[in-house]
């Protein structure tokens, strides 16, 4: 029976034998027979560029609404 244990991380090394990865605890070894799959995450400017645009937007739109339901209109 195959151990399907997950591990999350930054990739630090990869030879033929091993792989080495940065995780929140400290560095991880593991051999390559180990490995049953590898998921790699891009990283998206336009994801990161829309965030960086609209949560300012998003944040003044709401404590508009916020002082006009409080009654800021005296």
């Amino acid at each position: 029976m195959l151990n399907k244990t997950s591990m999350k991380g930054k990739l630090v090394s990869k030879n033929e034998k091993t792989i080495i990865l940065q995780t929140k605890e400290g560095q991880g070894t593991i051999p390559i027979e180990e490995i049953y799959n590898v998921k790699v995450r891009n990283f998206s400017f336009l994801k990161s560029a829309a965030l960086t645009v609209l949560i300012p937007i998003a944040t003044y739109i709401g404590l508009a609404l916020f002082i006009l339901i409080l009654g800021g209109g005296m």
